[in-house]
């Protein structure tokens, strides 16, 4: 009776603490752009298939140069939020809370299956459910691609788990392709889900692999194939390159590894766009030498390798904060590797005693179950305590601008949140601090020049498109500014050779096709 017991638990317990995050907005960081500026799209169940062809942040009616991420499943996912409810926000925070409470439950069962005791699982599941750090993958839409990864990767390794046990049974290889494909197609890093499947088969069961499995990774081969053939029509044509410069950027993004680690031992401090800090440093040390120290070495390798295979991509993109969200799949990890623990402990008592260890729980452990139960409590309450910062654009990056690193970009963003709403006094304040902050804060010199035009004060927002153009000459909305300026004061030749430096920034910058009379990009 215990197990339908845990299950029910598992899924009710995160449903019941982000209820209310359904009721949360858009906080203007991916998610506006990638729904409700795309409705059109989204709304048309016959672009199912469109979604397979296009890159990640594609917008419809939007042009764009750049393309970047590769993740049909999660516009797929959000195709189905918006056929019934359209642009409403809830709908998509209903299904992100959904998916959490299904993650939870899959985190349990995978637990379960590689052994674990039930009470141990049990708890792994919990403080996965309701772990401050994955507040920002849960409560923030645009943090789904990780859920989905989640969702559909460790089912995948549920299948995996049953060919290596049971018989040869076409289903399941199905079953496994099939959820390897979806976590694939919703994130990059699904590629690394047969590795850890291996990994585990090898170093934590050390067994050998089925006549099944082998089946599995050969149609999981397949369907790389097929990903990579798709996501290389889909990205320009070209497949991903690892380069010097990529490396380096890795090599330089390295303590960002310690910052999610102290994270996910004591979630203080959290942040929608962190940079790394010394007092995160000494904390993810603490966690590491503190995971070595209670963690069995097998286990602890099988922990380190999941976390690392999750993280360590993330690390080549180059100006991005430490997204707590893509700590979502690896603290899953770290909680099964802590719940396989017992299993491995039992193990030894058993070879030890020669005989079946006691399932009545003595009082070490009741005390430890006691010790888990405050420290589940603590963990909800901090969890609770820090949704509130996703309910919409203003708390989301008023919580960023704390940030020493990132902050003067949190300015710029709501800076423009201000402009949006016509207080312009206010946006101005905002752009001045970006700039106090960090004078080479991207946009901030554009965006404040623009709010200058506005406030009547033309000859000081001249100075500060001058200096956007000379500090980010890449940015082509500052020297679209400095044609209309131009326009403005009559010299039309400066203001064309302005529109021209737009388009040599960005080719796909459809306003200064239309100023200079020329023929815009055609469609995608």
């Amino acid at each position: 009776m215990r197990r339908p017991f845990f299950f029910l638990v598992a899924a009710l317990l995160p449903l019941l603490l982000y209820a209310r995050t359904t009721t949360y907005g858009f906080v203007h960081a991916d998610d506006a752009d990638l729904i409700a500026a795309n409705q059109p799209f989204l709304r048309d169940p016959r672009n199912v298939l469109e979604a397979f062809a296009r890159s990640y942040f594609d917008v419809e009616g939007e042009l764009t140069s750049q393309k970047t991420y590769y993740r049909p499943v999660a516009i797929v996912s959000f195709m189905l939020d918006a056929t019934r409810a359209g642009a409403d926000p809830r709908a998509y925070h209903l299904t992100n809370v959904a998916l959490h409470a299904a993650a939870t439950c899959l985190l349990l069962a995978l637990a379960l299956a590689w052994g674990a005791a039930p009470w141990a699982a049990f708890v792994a599941a919990l403080v996965f459910a309701v772990h401050p750090v994955n507040v920002q993958a849960v409560a923030w839409i645009a943090g789904r691609n990780d859920l989905l990864l989640a969702a559909f990767g460790m089912t995948s390794l549920m299948a995996w788990h049953a060919l290596g046990v049971g018989s040869w049974r076409l289903g399941i290889v199905a079953a496994h392709a099939a959820t390897f494909a979806l976590a694939l197609f919703s994130k990059e890093t699904g590629l690394l889900v047969p590795v850890l499947a291996l990994l585990h088969q090898r170093i934590v069961a050390r067994a050998s692999l089925t006549r099944a499995q082998w089946m599995a990774l050969a149609v999981d081969a397949l369907v790389v194939a097929a990903w990579a053939a798709l996501r290389a029509a889909a990205l320009g044509g070209q497949p991903p390159e690892l380069t010097v410069q990529s490396l380096q950027v890795g090599i330089g993004n390295l303590p960002q590894l310690l910052l999610h680690a102290g994270k996910m031992l004591a979630p203080i401090d959290l942040n929608v766009a962190p940079g790394v800090n010394t007092a995160g440093l000494l904390l993810g040390a603490a966690a590491v030498l503190l995971f070595a120290r209670l963690v069995p070495g097998r286990l602890a390798a099988f922990g380190a390798v999941w976390v690392l295979a999750f993280l360590v991509p993330t690390l080549v993109v180059p100006g991005l904060p430490a997204y707590e969200h893509r700590a979502y799949l690896p603290l899953a990890g770290i909680a099964l590797a802590g719940a396989q623990i017992t299993k491995r402990q039992s193990d030894r008592r058993t070879e030890r005693q020669g005989d079946t260890p006691t399932q009545r729980p003595g009082p070490s452990r009741v005390w430890a179950l006691s010790v888990c139960a405050l420290w589940l409590c603590a963990f909800a309450a901090l969890t609770w305590q820090r949704q509130p910062v996703f309910r919409d654009a203003f708390a989301y990056w008023t919580d960023a601008v704390r940030d020493p690193q990132f902050g003067p970009m949190a300015n710029v963003n709501l800076g423009q949140l201000y402009e949006a709403e016509g207080r312009m006094a206010e946006a101005r304040r905002e752009y001045l601090r970006a700039l106090e902050r960090n004078p080479n804060t991207p946009k901030a010199h554009n965006d404040l020049g623009v709010v200058l035009m506005k406030l009547d004060e033309p000859d000081l927002a001249l100075t500060h498109f001058r200096e956007e153009t000379r500090r980010h000459p890449w940015n082509a909305d500052a020297w679209f500014n400095l044609g209309l300026f131009e326009e403005t004061r009559g010299d039309a030749a400066a203001a064309r050779r302005n529109y021209q430096r737009a388009i040599e920034a960005n080719p796909a910058y459809v306003p200064a096709y239309e100023k200079l009379g020329l023929t815009s990009p055609g469609p995608r």
